[in-house]
Formats: structure tokens, sequence, C-alpha cells
């Protein structure tokens, strides 16, 4: 079949030529990743990124960042201004040159910022300009405030000279942005964000003075003497930490926060301040250099980088001259020099430090060989559990499930101890949205035993088909049949201990489920006072005392087994009840309570 022409003229005259301003703003996604908070958060980095550049060259010592409005900022630095005579090839001043022009600016040779800068295409405050409503800036050179405004990146009229200037400019470069709503529809800066952005700069550029303002006028010093170990948090390492300061122009700070089921490598990539979320090659000598520091002890173990990397944290800025990016954002390095620039240093330094850390070096060796085989197993353990999924009555249901038909957002799951307290809470519940699920006893130690008898485990399995979602590092909240699981057992200390039993299983194998806020403990009173009709029930004989009136027979309460219907729904069930959401915070200590080793539990009860 021939297709039919479209169009009936292609000559010399349909060719349009759009260059410069017009070009980005014809295809803004030609130099930003995207037409949201993506987008403009990358354009106030290339507004920041020069400020930087001039600290990088020795002649800026403080930044001012303000977010003015939801798509408005300002940025001011006391570094050189922009150059504001004649250029001798545009026939305009560098200023205009330099916002209007793609392809202009001072980062392409060495002799004005030293070939290592932050910014380098020569586009950044080109887009940064062409796709605002309107952008204002203010430079001082040789003792004089030079000022030029622009809209959607034409110039408004041209450079001149001025008196007039938002702030005192002593010497140095403010510009104010407002970028255009039309291109950013529905888009705002998050504060949190730009305070992150600041943190980093105080961090990566030490003794730049830096300081973020909100539209409110509040200002925040993020100025800091802080190593870049600070950006790995607070929380206390396993092994290490290993810090390497500026060495051929990397600095990075390294060490193993340890979990029971593993949780792979976690890095923040810097290349000349700018963050590189995608990393790169400086990120992959780095590995390299580090497995090699690490392999001569491990050779002949059947141990990978990965293995060998597990629970690895890492922040690392690399200081490269005229880096090579894949694309204008600049999140992904490229280039062989900084591959082998950051293996050399990273194989170096940490060759040195488990020379004299040897213990610790066969620790992460033997707990790589450790997950190594848990992975194994959670292999084998995945295709018993699918078996598993395609078994039982009402598709994958378990049949004693007592069911809900409601949205599954709003769908409760109570775990009921016990047969008989399971069917009371089936008559005491609201059918309309809570399903309850009886178990037999205590369920398996998940802290302890593997994980093929945990999922050979019937009342394993009955709950993981009643929760859905799947399972282990596969295991994804949005798939949930069910909106909140609530854990009821008795309040005695056998409740107590099945409760915990439950609460291990779903902190190591369902570990999202948890931090997303969807477990919870059902608060069980233990006494109960009653005078006639009245019912009171407390957790201690002084509160149900409290609570009681005088006169009140007062009973320790049997079990969730032995109460009446309208008791359970009162305090379990209904809007009285009293729910603890269970945390993920600490997970590690709470599996290591209940895992082999009795000398954690003694010494938490001090004996």
């Amino acid at each position: 079949m021939t297709r039919r022409p479209i169009t009936k003229k292609y000559d010399a005259d349909s060719i349009d030529v759009v260059q410069n301003v017009e070009y980005v703003r014809l295809r803004p996604e030609m130099f930003i990743p995207s037409r949201d908070i993506v987008g403009a958060m990358s354009l106030l980095k290339e507004a920041w990124a020069n400020s930087v550049d001039e600290w990088i060259a020795g002649h800026c010592k403080r930044l001012r960042i303000k977010l003015s409005g939801p798509l408005s900022f300002e940025v001011e630095d006391d570094g050189r201004g922009i150059p504001v005579d004649m250029h001798k090839k545009t026939g305009q001043p560098a200023l205009t040159s330099i916002f209007t022009l793609v392809g202009s600016g001072g980062k392409f040779r060495d002799d004005s910022y030293g070939g290592v800068s932050a910014g380098l295409h020569g586009v950044g405050i080109t887009a940064v300009n062409a796709l605002s409503a309107s952008c204002e800036v203010w430079t001082r050179r040789e003792g004089k405030v030079y000022y030029q405004a622009f809209k959607q990146g034409v110039p408004v009229a041209k450079l001149k000279r001025t008196n007039r200037c938002p702030v005192k400019l002593r010497h140095g470069t403010m510009i104010r942005v407002t970028l255009d709503a039309s291109i950013f529809e529905k888009t705002a800066f998050k504060l949190s964000a730009v305070r992150s952005i600041c943190k980093n700069i105080g961090v990566l550029c030490p003794g730049l003075k830096i300081f973020f303002e909100d539209a409110e006028g509040h200002t925040e010093d993020f100025t800091t003497k802080a190593g870049i170990q600070s950006l790995l948090g607070e929380e206390p390492f396993n092994v290490g930490p290993i810090v390497i300061q500026d060495t051929k122009g990397i600095t990075a700070a390294l060490g193993w926060r340890f979990s029971a089921t593993g949780t792979g490598e976690d890095w923040q990539s810097f290349v000349n301040v700018n963050p590189t979320a995608d990393h790169g090659m400086h990120v992959r000598g780095a590995q390299d250099g580090l497995t090699a520091a690490m392999m001569g002890k491990a050779r002949g173990s059947g141990l990978s980088g990965p293995d060998l990397r597990d629970g690895l944290v890492v922040a690392i800025h690399a200081m490269v001259p005229h880096p090579q990016f894949q694309g204008q954002a600049k999140t992904r390095l490229a280039g062989s020099e900084p591959y082998y620039q950051a293996r050399d240093v990273f194989q170096a330094a940490c060759t040195t430090w488990f020379k004299k850390h040897g213990k610790l070096l066969r620790l992460l060796i033997d707990r790589a060989k450790q997950l190594r085989l848990q992975r194994a197993e959670y292999k084998k353990a995945l295709a018993t559990l699918r078996k598993v999924e395609k078994g039982g009555r009402r598709g994958n249901l378990p049949t004693k499930l007592a069911m809900a038909r409601c949205d599954p957002g709003r769908r409760e799951l109570y775990l009921v101890e016990g047969q008989s307290a399971g069917g009371t809470a089936i008559k005491a519940r609201n059918d309309g949205y809570q399903e309850i699920l009886p178990l037999r006893g205590k369920v398996i130690n998940a802290a302890r035993a593997p994980l093929s008898k945990v999922l050979d485990n019937e009342e394993i399995q009955d709950i993981l088909r009643s929760v859905g979602g799947g399972f282990g590092k596969d295991f994804d909240v949005s798939k949930m049949r069910v909106g909140k699981i609530l854990v009821m057992a008795d309040g005695d200390a056998d409740g107590c201990h099945i409760t915990c039993l439950l609460t291990a299983f779903f902190l190591r194998y369902l570990t999202p489920l948890v931090k997303a806020g969807k477990l919870y403990v059902v608060l069980s009173p233990l006494y109960l006072a009653e005078k006639g009709m009245q019912r009171w029930f407390g957790d201690t004989l002084a509160e149900v005392k409290k609570k009681a009136a005088s006169g009140s027979v007062i009973s320790r309460l049997k079990g969730h087994g032995s109460a009446n219907v309208e008791d359970l729904r009162w305090y379990a069930m209904g809007e009285h009840r009293k729910l603890l959401r269970v945390s993920a915070k600490g997970t590690d200590e709470a599996l290591r309570l209940l895992g082999n080793d009795a000398s954690v539990r003694k010494e938490l009860l001090d004996v």
C-alpha cells in the first residue's frame, strides 16, 4: 500500500533556523531532564554551580541561595563578577552573551577556571534564562555595579550601570529568577530539597560560607567544618569508617552497616560538587579498587565484589578536570580517566586500612559467605512459596480466613492467637472490613530458624497468602490485599511471646510493610472490673481500680478465648481499642534478641 503525501512543499523556505534562547524554549528537554520539579531543580543547580566554580578557582568565600516563591530563587556570591566588557566575536557585552547564547562561557579552557568546574557546557545559565519568565542580573566589576533584565530569555534593555541593587554587592554577582510557569506546570521548589543541596555544598566546599534563606526571610547557615563522613549519617558502623582526604582529587568516606538479610550498597557520589545520582566511572573505579583491596584475603572463596560490599555506605567526591558527562543533566560521569583515578586511590587507601584491621576484613569475608548461603536458600524457598501461592481453595486464600469484601486499603487483617479466640473474634468483628485469621499456637521463630523452615510453616504460609504483596526483597506494599495487620494475642507472658514471634517474622521478611506503618499490635487488657451491668478494663490492677466504681468485683482476664463477644468487640475491635504501631527502627537489635545468641537476652535482663 502506498502512503499519500501529507505535505506538498519542501524547499529552502521550509527550513527553520532556531538558535540559542529560542531553541532552548522550543525543546527544553534537550537541556533539562524534565518539565517538573527535577527539571526546575536542575536549573537552580546551574545557577549555584557558577558560584561554586568561583570558589573552586579561589575567588569566592560566600554563597547565598534564597527561595523567594514557588518557582523563584536568588543566588548571590562574592566572586569576581561576570565580565561586562564587549566581546569581540558577538559584538555585545560578555554578560549578555553568557545569558543568551548557547555555548558561551569561561570554562572551555584552563586560564579562567583551571579546568575543574561544576559547569562546563556553556549552556547552563543560558538555559536558566531561556526557561524563565523573568531573570535579573546584578554584577560588580572594578568597583561598579551593572544590571540587565531578561524576559523569557530575551533582554528587556541593554546592560547598564546602576546604583540600585537589592543587596550590598561589594563584589560578585546576584541573579534573581522566576521560572516560566507555562513550562513548569504544577511545580514548586521544596524547601527540604534545597536545604539538602546547601548541606552538601557546605560539606564539599570547606571554607565556603553558605546561607539559605526562605521566602519569609529566615536564614540558615550551612557553613560547616564537618568532613564528607557527615553525609553518611550518625548511625554507627560495624566496620569503618575509612576516610580518604583529598588524595589525587578524591575525597571519600566509607564503612559497613550490617543488617540481618543484606542491603546491597548505598553510594552518594559527586563530581566537582555536582551530585551524580546515576554515578558513573568514578563510582565504578572506586568499587573495583575496594574489591581489589579485599580480594587478597578472599581469593578462592568464590565471593564476588557485590558479596564483599554488601552493607557498604559510601560518599565520594571526585574533582575531575574537564569531566565528561552523559547528558546536560550531568548525573552520570563518563570517561576512563576518572575510573583509574578513583580505582587507584581506593585500592591504595583500603589496602592500607585493612592491613591495620585484618580481623575486620575477615569479619566482612565471613559475613559475605553467610549472606551468599542465605541468598541461595532464598531462591529455593521462593520455589516453595510459589507452590503455596497457587494452592488452597478460594484462589490462594487459606480456608480458615474469615474474609471481608471491601477496598483493600480499608481492610483490616487480625492475626488471632488460638482457635477459640478466633471464633469469638469472627463473631465480634465488623465483617464489612475486618478479617480474622486464627493461628494455632506459637509460630516459628523467624529470627532463629532457616528460611526454608520458615516457609514450610503452615501458619506462615497462611499469613503470607492473607496479606498478599509477595515476600522478602520482592515484597510490594502496593500489592497487599489488606491495609492494616493487627496482631491480637493475650496480654499474658505467652501472648507477649507470640506477639514477639509474629513481629520478628514481619520485621525480617516483610520489612517494607513495617516501614509503611501497616503492622499494629492490639494492646490487650489484663484486668476486668464488674458491677452490675457495668464493666471496666485495664492493663494494670491500679488502672482498673481507678476506673471502676466502688464495690466492683475485679478479676484477671483469662484471654481472648474466654471473653464474650461484646467485651472483645469493645476493647479489641471497636473505637475503644488501643493499638501500638510497630516501627522498623531497631530491627537488627530486635532480631538479635530473638536469635540464637542467649547472651544478648541475658545482658538485657542483667542475669
